[in-house]
C-alpha cells in the first residue's frame, strides 16, 4: 500500500508516472546494493567482462600460458560459471599436479557444473590440508551444494569451515539455511540470529565485508529501511505538493 502511495505522490510531484517509476526502481537498487545485494551491480560486471575479455584475449595469444588460464578460471568460478570455469581449470590443474589450491578450485568447478563427485575431491583434499585458503573451500563447496539443495552435506562442511573460523557471517548465514532445509528450524533460527550478533560485534571497519550475509540472516532490516525510504518519500513528496 506504501509503494502504491509512494508511486501517485511521486508521479504527482515529478509530474511524469515513467520519472517515479525510474526513481523507485534506483532507490529498490541503492538499497538493494547497501543490503542484500540481490540485483547486479553494473560498473562490477562492466569490470569482470572487460577482465575476461583481456584474459582471453591473452590465452588466444598464448594457449600454453597456463597462469592466465588458471587466473580466467578462478575468476569464471566466482561469477558461477561452472561449466566455463571447468573448462580452465582442467587445463591448469594438468600444469599445477602438485598445488593443492589449484586441484581443490577444480574440484569445485566440477561440483558447480554437476558432478557430484567433486564435493568428494573437496573433502580429500580439505582432510589431506585442512588449512587450506583458511579452510575457505569448505565454504565455497557448502555454498554450491545449498544450491543444489544438498543441505546434509552442505551442513558438515559448514560445520568443517566454522571449526576455523566460528564467527564467520557468511558461514552461519548458510548453516541456519541448511539446518532449516533438514527439518531443524530452531537450529537454523539460532544459526541466524548468531550470524546477526557476529555482524553486529564486528567493528565498523570490517562490517563492508559481511554486511550482505547479515542482511539476508536478519531479513527485516533492510524491510524497515525500505519502508523508511518509501515514508519518507511520501512524507515529502505531501509537503511539496500545492
Amino acid at each position: 500500500m506504501s509503494k502504491i502511495l509512494s508511486f501517485f505522490v511521486l508521479s504527482s510531484l515529478l509530474g511524469s508516472p515513467w520519472a517515479a517509476i525510474a526513481l523507485i526502481i534506483a532507490l529498490s537498487w541503492a538499497l538493494d546494493r547497501t543490503t542484500l545485494r540481490y540485483l547486479p551491480g553494473p560498473w562490477i560486471a562492466i569490470r569482470r567482462a572487460l577482465q575476461r575479455r583481456r584474459l582471453a584475449a591473452a590465452i588466444a595469444h598464448n594457449p600454453h600460458d597456463f597462469r592466465t588460464t588458471l587466473e580466467l578460471g578462478r575468476l569464471e568460478l566466482d561469477q558461477r560459471r561452472f561449466p566455463q570455469a571447468l573448462a580452465l581449470l582442467e587445463k591448469a590443474k594438468d600444469a599445477y599436479r602438485e598445488d593443492a589450491s589449484v586441484l581443490v578450485l577444480h574440484a569445485l568447478a566440477r561440483l558447480g557444473a554437476g558432478d557430484v563427485a567433486g564435493a568428494d575431491e573437496v573433502e580429500r583434499l580439505m582432510t589431506a590440508n585442512p588449512k587450506l585458503r583458511f579452510g575457505e573451500p569448505w565454504l565455497d563447496a557448502a555454498t554450491i551444494l545449498i544450491a543444489r539443495k544438498d543441505a546434509v552435506r552442505a551442513k558438515a562442511m559448514l560445520e568443517r569451515f566454522l571449526g576455523q573460523q566460528p564467527s564467520n557471517v557468511k558461514a552461519l548465514h548458510l548453516l541456519g539455511r541448511a539446518l532449516r532445509a533438514t527439518g531443524d528450524a530452531a537450529g537454523g533460527s539460532a544459526a541466524q540470529e548468531k550470524a546477526w550478533h557476529e555482524y553486529s560485534t564486528t567493528p565498523p571497519f570490517k562490517r563492508r565485508e559481511f554486511r550482505v550475509w547479515a542482511y539476508r540472516a536478519n531479513p527485516l532490516r533492510p524491510a524497515l529501511y525500505g519502508i523508511a525510504v518509501l515514508g519518507t518519500l511520501v512524507v515529502v513528496g505531501l509537503l511539496l505538493s500545492p
